[in-house]
């Protein structure tokens, strides 16, 4: 049996790195794209990619070639920064800083990486219930929800454009998991990064044409975009 490929972004910890151990114990081919790897990543029977900017298109354009010979089954974009933020503290460059990581470098990076995928490839994009408009009763984090919100759009955009190369799309929200960034937007408890990266493969395997396009929160109900 021919052991299926996976691509994750922001692999180096957290839910990423997560994400990397579950598809090892699911006997994928992993490759993990990052800026700095850490000693826990480089200790696994991973492809690690180093020195990778996601906030620069030129660096993104040239990720295809890393894998020339590769057939990719599943693209995970995981890579995110957050800062939190009120209306009366917002900056311009946290903002679009924010936007590029979250949601165009994804963009981008489809684009660059649908020429090595194939029938029954899956795209997933790790967003947030922070991007869902309908579900945002609290305010404040500006940056991050505008940018989930466009991410959540690019998914939906994507399942679209995609369905004739027989490629689906999901959009997923891992709930709230014990990471930094978490911690970065002021919550200070989370399930454990392997829990939700179980459960939100879980859900990935479930994904196919049919539902492709819908935005998933991590115990499988359907969120409100």
């Amino acid at each position: 049996m021919i052991a299926k490929t996976a691509l994750v972004t922001g692999a180096n910890r957290g839910l990423g790195l997560a994400f990397c151990k579950e598809l090892a114990k699911r006997n994928y081919t992993i490759f993990a794209l990052c800026r700095r790897a850490s000693n826990e990543l480089n200790a696994k029977n991973i492809h690690v990619h180093e020195g990778l900017d996601l906030n620069s298109a030129e660096q993104i354009k040239k990720i295809p070639t890393l894998f020339r010979s590769t057939n990719l089954d599943l693209v995970i974009n995981n890579a995110a920064i957050g800062f939190d933020d009120c209306f009366d503290s917002i900056d311009t460059h946290g903002l679009l800083q924010q936007y590029n990581v979250n949601a165009v470098a994804p963009l981008l990076l489809s684009q660059a990486l649908v020429p090595l995928m194939n029938l029954k490839s899956k795209i997933a994009l790790i967003s947030s219930r922070m991007g869902s408009i309908s579900k945002n009763d609290i305010g404040k984090s500006y940056a991050y929800r505008m940018s989930k919100a466009a991410l959540n759009m690019l998914g939906k955009n994507l399942s679209l454009d995609l369905k004739n190369k027989g490629i689906a799309v999901g959009v997923y929200s891992p709930g709230q998991v014990d990471t930094d960034m978490l911690r970065v937007l002021g919550t200070y408890s989370g399930r454990p990064p392997h829990d939700a990266a179980s459960k939100i493969l879980d859900l990935i395997d479930d994904l196919n044409l049919n539902n492709s396009g819908n935005f998933w929160h991590i115990d499988g109900s359907i969120l409100p975009w």
